[in-house]
């Protein structure tokens, strides 16, 4: 749900938003959840997840009408691995990368009840490769370019949904990884 007088940053100690209001931005609020939050993405429900280091992930939905909101944390419990968990979007889903695989949010069994499963999104990649992904970008034409510090992958979305996968020659130069990409649209 894409709202353009809002703007999600992330902090050092939660989340803030800003709003546009007579051209001018303002920040609105602070959401403290004690955890930076280090990546930012919104799935097709509007629901804001925010990526932390070491606390998990945190959910916060918003009430569009009274911009009340709602922040809920997740962690091994809710089935995701412990340490670095970083967030991402396929296809407006969230998808949530580990040092050991991805996942995704399980089908809500009702409005209280979020869990995480392993993401069958990666399955077929090379081990080497699926369980470092560090970081990946969809472009606009839905192709994941997938980076594990210093090596890449292009996945291919196929009709059934899954991926056939190739190596590319994108490389990185001398000693860099990758932690973050973006493609742009054209």
């Amino acid at each position: 749900q894409l709202d353009t007088t809002r703007i999600y940053i992330g902090m050092m100690d939660g989340l803030g938003w800003l709003q546009l209001q007579d051209n001018e931005w303002k920040f609105v609020e602070r959401l403290d959840f004690k955890a930076a939050a280090y990546r930012i993405v919104e799935d097709a429900t509007g629901r804001i997840w925010a990526s932390t280091i070491k606390d998990g992930v945190f959910s916060i939905d918003f009430d569009p009408q009274s911009d009340l909101h709602t922040i809920q944390q997740y962690r091994k419990d809710h089935g995701l691995p412990s340490g670095i968990v970083v967030a991402n979007n396929i296809e407006d889903e969230a998808v949530f990368l580990a040092y050991d695989g991805s996942w995704l949010v399980k089908p809500e069994v009702s409005s209280e009840t979020v869990s995480f499963a392993p993401h069958p999104v990666f399955t077929g990649l090379p081990d080497h490769m699926a369980k470092k992904i560090r970081t990946f970008a969809e472009d606009e034409e839905g192709r994941l370019w997938l980076f594990n510090g210093d090596q890449s992958s292009l996945a291919t979305r196929q009709e059934d949904g899954t991926y056939t996968y190739q190596p590319t020659t994108l490389r990185l130069s001398g000693e860099k990884s990758a932690y973050a990409m973006l493609s742009e649209s054209s």
